[in-house]
């Protein structure tokens, strides 16, 4: 393997995630599965490089060490995401991880309501930017997870450096 202590991570909707990201996992000697239709093209390639793919999700759940939850369309409320990770949770004992677009103006909601069901990563950009409308904006949720739910996200002290980042 191409790394110590290489993860077994489940992708649900991998291209949120980025194809880059997930080839990058792959090429790292990370045990990559996703869970998506066929005929993606990302996720074909991903296949072709490496990673297992499965028709079955209650397979990846169980079988992971990570798995990255994806609102592919930023759909979703944020009520809705909450009781998919309170059901993927209940299927599964590996570390979950939320990657939400921002279509309907709720990744950073959706993602804080992630977090309060049990996710213990968060992914994002800074200031939003992404794909379409964006994902979950990495200068509101990190102050939002740091202060108002206590969760350590970087120190304190370096919180004001996203004001001018921003």
């Amino acid at each position: 393997m191409g790394v110590m202590n290489a993860t077994r991570i489940g992708l649900f909707g991998v291209g949120l995630m980025g194809h880059g990201i997930a080839s990058n996992l792959v090429k790292h000697g990370h045990d990559l599965m996703v869970f998506e239709h066929a005929g993606n093209q990302p996720i074909d390639d991903l296949i072709q490089a490496g990673a297992r793919s499965t028709p079955d999700a209650a397979v990846l759940a169980r079988h992971a060490d990570v798995l990255v939850l994806c609102d592919t369309n930023g759909g979703m409320l944020p009520d809705e995401v909450a009781d998919v990770v309170v059901d993927v949770l209940g299927a599964s004992s590996a570390r979950l991880g939320i990657h939400c677009h921002n279509d309907t103006g709720c990744a950073v909601a959706s993602s804080l309501a992630a977090v309060a069901a049990g996710v213990t990563h968060v992914q994002g950009t800074i200031n939003g930017y992404g794909e379409r409308t964006g994902n979950c904006n990495l200068t509101a949720i990190i102050p939002n997870l740091t202060l108002k739910m206590g969760i350590e996200t970087i120190p304190r002290d370096r919180l004001d450096r996203l004001t001018p980042v921003a």
